[in-house]
């Protein structure tokens, strides 16, 4: 089974797969096989190509690959015509979604299947599904994928499909935080994954936001600098810390060593990422031989965050296939160096930083034809410079 075309392990995965390799031509050629897939009423399922039963509902984060992977690669290769190729398909998705969500809650279909939850979290539940609750899993993912199909609207020029789900993301919005949302900032049954996706899919009132950080940093230190995520919500985990302020967090999560933690496998001896955090434990020896793999990928996506935090490089969304590049590392943990290249359509990119103590220097490199929006860590003003090799010097604050 882990041989076949996994639409959630895809969706979790496809932005650091382009980092590390040239994917278009695979992920386009990917999304013929999930649209052959797809049923006729815009029914997605968890793999493709199928060899399950015909009508299979892959669920959330699974399905919503139909969505994310084709907007990724967009962001990653500038493909607009992948985004038009498959725009059909997309919209007949989420338009599926708005039929079986009753009250704009994606639900259970008939009371059935909804999904594979946060697949294999350590979140204290004996069930490969995790504690986070299913709808609340769905009714995220069905704000993220209408909002996204309102931006591949605007980007493929039909303003009036843009309008109408980018409306439908704020109404989505507005029945999570009547359905899953305490005035005190409280979300779902507060698992890590709860407030990942709150407030990474900009689920959260602007003033609720800081309460739902501290609960999710809370949860984090109260299990000792260890995540509890599965699937859904690790790849998103250190975007939301070091996106909210909390890059620290995140440096303490990367270099944790015990596990669940990327860490613990390489202390083991593993050179791939493991299916399950716990594949292998010194007190429990093997996970269940009947689903172990010791060579998947999707626990991998911190690669992404790799790339694009601490080495800093990352498209720009308004100029996308990094025709414009954003280029703003963030150092921490402890590491005194990092450095990212990246074959870009247009020729190599690199951002690279060392230091020494609070001195702090960066060397870019832009590719020919292309721009580039520099952020140092310091605070200054961004520079926006052009092709070629441009070296920076910054002092970094003291608890940096």
């Amino acid at each position: 089974d882990e041989r076949l075309g996994w639409t959630g392990d895809a969706q979790v995965f496809c932005r650091t797969a382009a980092f590390n390799f040239d994917t278009a031509a695979f992920f386009a050629k990917w999304m013929d096989d999930l649209a052959d897939a797809q049923a006729p009423d815009g029914t997605v399922p968890a793999i493709a190509p199928n060899l399950m039963a015909p009508d299979m509902d892959g669920g959330p984060a699974w399905a919503d690959a139909m969505v994310i992977c084709p907007w990724t690669q967009y962001l990653c290769f500038g493909d607009r015509g992948l985004l038009a190729e498959r725009y059909d398909a997309m919209q007949r998705f989420v338009e599926r979604l708005r039929r079986t969500s009753p009250g704009w809650i994606r639900a259970p279909y008939g009371g059935g299947w909804q999904g594979f939850g946060d697949w294999l979290a350590q979140d204290g539940s004996a069930d490969p599904f995790g504690l986070t609750p299913k709808d609340l899993i769905g009714t995220a993912f069905f704000a993220h994928s209408a909002r996204l199909l309102g931006r591949i609207a605007a980007a493929l020029g039909r303003p009036a499909d843009a309008k109408k789900y980018a409306g439908w993301f704020e109404r989505i919005r507005r029945a999570f935080q009547r359905r899953f949302v305490t005035r005190e900032g409280l979300v779902g049954n507060q698992t890590q994954t709860c407030y990942v996706l709150a407030l990474h899919f900009d689920l959260l009132p602007a003033a609720l936001r800081p309460a739902a950080l501290a609960n999710l940093v809370r949860d984090i230190e109260a299990r000792k600098d260890r995540l509890s995520t599965g699937f859904v919500g690790t790849s998103y985990l250190p975007w939301v810390l070091s996106d909210n302020g909390r890059l620290d967090m995140a440096y303490r999560l990367l270099f944790q060593k015990q596990w669940p933690s990327w860490l613990y496998a390489v202390t083991q001896g593993a050179t791939t990422i493991w299916e399950r955090w716990d594949g292998w434990t010194h007190d429990k020896g093997f996970q269940d031989v009947g689903m172990n793999s010791f060579n998947h990928y999707a626990y991998g996506a911190i690669g992404a965050w790799l790339y694009g935090v601490v080495a800093g490089l990352q498209p720009d969304p308004d100029r996308p296939g990094y025709r414009h590049l954003i280029i703003a590392p963030q150092p921490g943990g402890g590491l005194t160096r990092a450095r990212a290249r990246l074959h870009t359509p247009y020729g190599p990119a690199e951002s690279g930083w060392k230091r020494r103590g609070r001195r702090w220097e960066l060397s870019v490199l832009v590719p020919p034809n292309t721009t580039a929006t520099v952020r140092l860590p310091d605070g200054s003003k961004p520079r926006e410079v052009g092709p070629g090799r441009h070296i920076f010097r910054a002092l970094l604050p003291a608890t940096t």
